[in-house]
C-alpha cells in the first residue's frame, strides 16, 4: 500500500507557503542534515515528511491503531509511538 504522506501536506502553489524559523539543538540539526543528505532531499522536505508521518501516527493512535515497521514476512519490528 503506497502512502501519500509526504505529498498530502505539500502546498498547491508557492503563494500557499508559510515561513517557519525553528531552533534545533546541534544533535537534532545534524540528524536533519544527515537525513536530507541520505535521501537527496532538502531539509524542508525532510521536515514535511516527518510532520506527515507524525500526523499518520496521531490519527492511528486516535483510532486505537498502531503505526509500525513491519518486515516482509509480517513481523512487527518496531512500533512507532508519539512521545507526549
Amino acid at each position: 500500500m503506497e502512502s501519500r504522506a509526504a505529498t498530502d501536506m505539500e502546498p498547491k502553489a508557492a503563494t500557499e507557503l508559510r515561513r517557519l524559523n525553528i531552533n534545533l539543538p546541534p544533535p537534532v540539526y545534524e540528524i536533519l542534515q544527515d537525513l536530507a543528505t541520505q535521501t537527496g532531499r532538502t531539509m524542508t522536505d525532510v521536515v514535511r515528511t516527518g510532520l506527515s508521518l507524525a500526523k499518520i501516527a496521531l490519527e492511528a493512535e486516535k483510532a486505537k491503531n498502531k503505526l509500525a515497521v513491519v518486515s516482509q514476512d509480517g513481523t512487527i519490528l518496531k512500533d512507532i509511538v508519539l512521545v507526549r
